[in-house]
């Protein structure tokens, strides 16, 4: 049975690795859309 203690760092491990890559995906997105954004700025 493990600790309370390793529990806890455990789950903010988790939750620390899924914030990163929260931001990480933003990261991604909004160089996706840059792009389009420049794209926008030459057609429009």
């Amino acid at each position: 049975m493990p600790t309370t203690q390793a529990v806890a760092i455990r789950g903010y491990r988790e939750a620390d690795k899924k914030r990163r890559e929260g931001k990480e995906f933003k990261q991604t997105l909004s160089s996706l859309n840059d792009p389009l954004e420049v794209g926008d700025e030459v057609w429009g």
